[in-house]
């Protein structure tokens, strides 16, 4: 189940600090990543646990790229019976993503790799280029941004272009700068090049 976190009692917030989820490690060995499984629950809410596989092993998952946004985990996850505090965009993310219909297998970063264990990030940000096109797809996530589909189509149509007619990227890149889509802080992150490119 997922549950936006908000200010409890006291006795609350006690009770919530002995059920906060705790990783178990990855074996390095046979490059284990975890992935979480998600099914929407009419009852519940989300249905959410986190599995270990070895990359080569894994079922078909999708891969999400978008941006952190704030860093202030205020929302919680429910896993496996425990609390996972996490960012609203992960959150929201999670929401969109749940089906009533099937189960879905996602790997997002801020989940799937413990950020309290700096070992264990610097192995997985090292496999993140495997793990991108591992996945059956990637799910660039923007957010709230509203999108006309016509823009969405011109942009397409202008990076066709430009991938045939490389001598006029300024003129391309102007048209492509003026478009909403484009004006979101996702397009800043450096990693985007590794995420988008690495998709099969």
């Amino acid at each position: 189940m997922l549950e936006a976190a908000r200010p409890r009692p006291e006795k609350y917030r006690q009770a919530l600090a002995n059920n906060i989820y705790e990783y178990e490690g990855l074996n390095v060995h046979s490059k284990e990543i975890r992935l979480i499984k998600l099914r929407r629950n009419l009852i519940t809410g989300v249905r959410s646990s986190l599995e270990h596989f070895s990359s080569e092993d894994a079922p078909a998952y999708e891969a999400v790229s978008y941006t952190w946004d704030s860093p202030i985990k205020d929302h919680l996850v429910f896993f496996d019976g425990c609390w996972l505090p996490t960012t609203r965009n992960v959150y929201r993310i999670l929401l969109d993503r749940a089906s009533l219909f099937r189960t879905r297998w996602l790997w997002i970063d801020a989940v799937c790799i413990n950020q309290e264990n700096d070992a264990e990030k610097s192995v997985q940000v090292g496999m993140m280029g495997e793990i991108y096109h591992g996945a059956e797809r990637v799910i660039v996530w923007l957010g709230d941004v509203a999108v006309k589909t016509s823009e969405v189509i011109a942009a397409m149509f202008l990076l066709e272009k430009l991938q045939y007619n490389i001598r006029n990227y300024e003129q391309y890149k102007l048209k492509l700068d003026s478009m909403e889509l484009f004006r979101h802080p996702y397009w800043q992150r450096m990693w985007i090049i590794q995420e988008v490119a690495k998709a099969r």
